[in-house]
């Protein structure tokens, strides 16, 4: 800008204002090729490049084991994983599975079982939130209890809980009484 004598202001054409219009024009195509091109970054990262889903069967009693993944997404929403292997099945171990089977209808969805038959040895791993354990027998009463040290609240485990205590008071009357 130049200003003469009597206050009027002429404005000179050229180099400072078509420097800043084409800086400014330059700015918001830069900001805005940022912005869409985060948007397309992320829009491909999170299509099919990440991590796939873990999901849990429907089903509590499995055909399939359940793979890490699984169980580790199922151990941390305080779920119980039992797998039966058994060498040789009798009837008392038939039984035992079944009991072991009714344990995941009545705690679901707290339960997995998976009963793989024909293995080297006979034996019952479980594990939760709590513990990683290996039992040699096949115990329904064991597996239970862990069960119930995960989630003492459950109906079944408040009931299995109430129904000891009274078996404990009588058996030991039962004992002081002799």
């Amino acid at each position: 800008m130049v200003k003469y004598k009597n206050n009027t202001k002429f404005v000179m054409h050229g180099t400072g204002k078509k420097k800043n219009a084409k800086l400014l024009k330059f700015g918001v195509y830069v900001v805005a090729f940022l912005f869409i091109g985060s948007m397309i970054g992320v829009a491909v990262l999170e299509s099919g490049t990440g991590q796939k889903s873990t999901k849990l069967p429907k089903n509590s009693i499995l055909e399939t084991p359940l793979d890490e993944g699984q169980i580790a997404l199922f151990v941390s929403q305080y779920g119980t994983y039992i797998e039966i292997e058994t060498v040789f099945c009798d009837f008392d171990c038939m039984t035992n599975i079944t009991k072991i089977e009714s344990l995941a209808s009545a705690y679901t969805p707290y339960v997995f079982v998976y009963k793989k038959q024909n293995s080297d040895k006979t034996q019952l791993r479980i594990e939760n939130y709590n513990k990683k354990e290996t039992i040699d027998s096949i115990n329904p009463d064991i597996a239970e209890d862990i069960i119930c040290e995960l989630i003492p609240g459950h109906p079944e485990c408040i009931k299995r809980s109430a129904l000891k205590a009274v078996l404990f008071v009588t058996k030991n009357e039962t004992n002081n009484t002799v």
